[in-house]
């Protein structure tokens, strides 16, 4: 009878400790799932994509049809070219307006910059052809870019 109730007691040890393993192993299992679903979700997600585009493209789209202009270019991701009709600050934001084909047109693109990208617009005068990424955000009076970076 003691040899039958060390075999039970033995038994009862070992489904403790398969339970606790099996806990463990569970536990540990759900946690390597969920960093692979974790890491597929980074993996599927789409790079930014960026339209590269002159202003004077920009500007002719926006005069010959705004809402389309809107459809295909308002909130994207752009690097834009052109030529820089004036660097200043108005109301604390720093602006670059790039100006069209036509430089006597009146629409103008205005980009916007914060204090930490305005820096690099040191080495920048007017005249110059750049390329400035941004944030199209659609027309007003001019047609505006946020977030902007020189590159």
């Amino acid at each position: 009878m003691k040899n039958f109730l060390k075999l039970v007691f033995i038994a009862i040890i070992i489904f403790i400790v398969l339970s606790i393993v099996t806990g463990i192993y569970v536990s540990f299992q759900d946690e390597v799932d969920k960093a692979i679903e974790e890491r597929q979700a980074v993996e599927e997600v789409e790079p930014v994509e960026y339209v590269e585009v002159q202003a004077g493209d920009i500007i002719n789209l926006y005069q010959n049809n705004e809402l389309q202009a809107d459809e295909y270019l308002k909130d994207r991701r752009g690097i834009i070219v052109g030529k820089v009709y004036s660097i200043e600050r108005i109301l604390g934001q720093v602006s670059v307006t790039l100006q069209g084909y036509d430089e006597w047109g009146i629409t103008m693109v205005s980009c916007n910059f914060d204090d930490n990208n305005a820096k690099a617009l040191t080495s920048v005068n007017k005249g110059d052809t750049v390329k400035i990424e941004g944030t199209i955000k659609g027309k007003g009076w001019n047609i505006d870019v946020d977030e902007c970076i020189l590159r």
